[in-house]
């Protein structure tokens, strides 16, 4: 019977870790619903320290106060307040994709709200640049057709080619050049190529 020598490099990064980091204790204090993590002193002031430099973000304040509001309040270095803010985005996501998102659904309600009152009101002239207006807001006529996005990108291009026969034979040169050369596979006889080889 062989022997299994298991290195600790060769082990998942979970395995490897000996007990949880900092974050990864703030990070099931939030999300584990199955375990109650309690966290030590210096764990709940970091984590009271993301979570307000998470708070702040979402108001759009700008990061510059924010880190002078935490280094303050909890008496840290400027860095470490930065270092506060990268992690509280890693933890809880960035709050400006979060305002987005909400601000999209804000016009949006609005719009809906404008279109029942111009349908109402009998303002039809209102009621369909509205409905246009709403139709292309939410992208509800456009079908996801990356293919078609593609094509739009794309820039033209001509190839002239001469009537010198020995011109056009550098310029064919040159073309295939460029080609990338691939392997490939016979399949035509069902059999692989290590089949061949034997």
């Amino acid at each position: 019977m062989s022997s299994v020598i298991v290195s600790k490099g060769n082990l998942p990064r979970a395995a490897r870790r000996a007990n949880d980091s900092i974050f990864d204790r703030i990070f099931k204090y939030y999300y584990d619903t199955k375990v109650t993590q309690d966290l030590s002193e210096q764990e709940e002031e970091i984590r009271q320290r993301w979570e307000m430099a998470w708070m702040h973000l979402g108001t759009l304040t700008s990061r510059k106060i924010i880190v002078n509001k935490i280094a303050k309040k909890f008496d840290v270095h400027f860095t470490t307040a930065y270092h506060d803010i990268k992690w509280a985005e890693r933890l809880f996501g960035d709050p400006r994709q979060q305002n987005k998102a909400a601000k999209k659904a804000i016009i949006s309600n609005l719009l809906e709200k404008a279109i029942r009152k111009a349908y109402k009101s009998e303002n039809w002239k209102s009621f369909e640049k509205l409905l246009l207006r709403y139709d292309q807001y939410n992208g509800l006529n456009k079908e996801d057709n990356h293919l078609e996005d593609i094509i739009k990108n794309l820039k033209p291009f001509t190839i002239t080619f001469s009537a010198d026969p020995e011109t056009l034979k550098k310029q064919a040169d040159a073309l295939i050049a460029d080609v990338e050369d691939i392997d490939y596979e016979d399949i035509s006889h069902g059999t692989s190529p290590a089949a061949d080889t034997e």
